[in-house]
């Protein structure tokens, strides 16, 4: 579980670092300088509420409540770069087969709990894909074809966790929900 969180925190940390300057980059920015950032749409930015949450506090003008989701947005390529290592990480970190967060939650549910929510989860991903946004149905033909196998056996799989790593485990948890459901 160590290994799993490990990875995907340091990135998640990394992205947030990136993500904040870059808003800071954007806000300081002339408009003559904010034309050649790149711009994405509403829509790509509503994808998660945690970055939208962020991008709203931080720029503080509500570009994110504008009806009309093709309206671009335009953000320094540092703010791009940090809302797309979240998004990466969060993918990364859903528990499923032998993603980091399959690995996770093998480790705090055991074989037939993980197992359970891996279905879970892919059910959610097939949901999503269909329902609104196309990358969740692109990550769940990536996680079905390539990730799917079950983990290989630990030599210790009956080992029961401290109260640290459980909460870890339900903070992760927390932020990929945050991450990937949409505003």
């Amino acid at each position: 579980m160590d290994f799993a969180l490990a990875g995907p925190w340091f990135g998640i940390a990394a992205s947030s670092v990136a993500l904040t300057i870059g808003l800071d980059l954007t806000a300081a920015a002339t408009p003559d300088a904010a034309a050649y950032f790149p711009a994405l749409p509403t829509s790509f930015l509503q994808a998660s509420s945690l970055v939208a949450s962020v991008v709203d506090s931080t720029l503080q003008n509500g570009l994110l409540q504008i009806s009309n989701p093709a309206t671009p947005i335009y953000l320094h390529p540092l703010a791009v770069a940090g809302y797309a290592g979240l998004m990466i990480n969060a993918l990364n970190l859903t528990p499923f087969g032998r993603t980091d967060g399959g690995r996770i939650a093998l480790a705090m549910f055991g074989r037939s709990g993980a197992q359970i929510l891996s279905l879970v989860t892919l059910i959610s991903l097939l949901v999503a894909g269909f329902v609104g946004n196309d990358s969740f149905l692109t990550y769940f033909l990536f996680v079905s074809f390539f990730q799917g196998e079950l983990e290989l056996p630990l030599r210790d799989e009956s080992d029961s966790l401290d109260v640290s790593r459980i909460v870890l485990g339900l903070v992760t948890a927390a932020f990929v929900l945050l991450t990937l459901i949409p505003v």
